[in-house]
């Protein structure tokens, strides 16, 4: 994995995981990104901010395809859909969350990608990109 100043890759109780430093500018995410990207590795984490109708937050499934980011999402009860994920989504997502101290880590190991499910439609895509960076902003 290509070393980015900030992103630190450990082994944690749960396996791999990434720690990033305090203060980190939306262009150190992008480059995590793009190396997770080069790499073909696919990573979860906990959105604490993502509405829910059961308990608070969603664990969020990302995967490297084909040079887009693919992600599924659910918790206790509910999942769906795989959805076409812009990487300036991504981006803001992260920063959003660990500016706000809810971004304990990125999980590498072990992740959760509900590839059972059919790809959501452009149309639904474009909808879960918005509403993601509504929820992120």
């Amino acid at each position: 994995m290509e070393t980015i100043e900030g992103v630190n890759y450990h082994d944690g109780p749960s396996g791999r995981e990434v720690i990033f430093d305090e203060g980190l500018s939306e262009k150190t995410f992008s480059l995590f990104l793009a190396a997770m990207m080069k790499g073909g590795l696919e990573f979860g984490l906990y959105d604490a901010l993502y509405p829910s109708l059961s308990d608070p937050g969603a664990y969020l499934s990302y995967r490297p395809s084909n040079g887009t980011w693919k992600m599924t999402l659910g918790n206790h009860g509910w999942s769906g859909g795989i959805y076409d994920i812009e990487p300036s989504t991504i981006c803001s997502q992260l920063k959003n969350l660990h500016d706000k101290g809810l971004l304990k880590g990125l999980g590498l190991d072990g992740v959760c990608f509900f590839s059972h499910y059919a790809l959501e439609s452009q149309e639904k895509s474009r909808a879960m990109n918005e509403r993601l960076r509504q929820i992120h902003e």
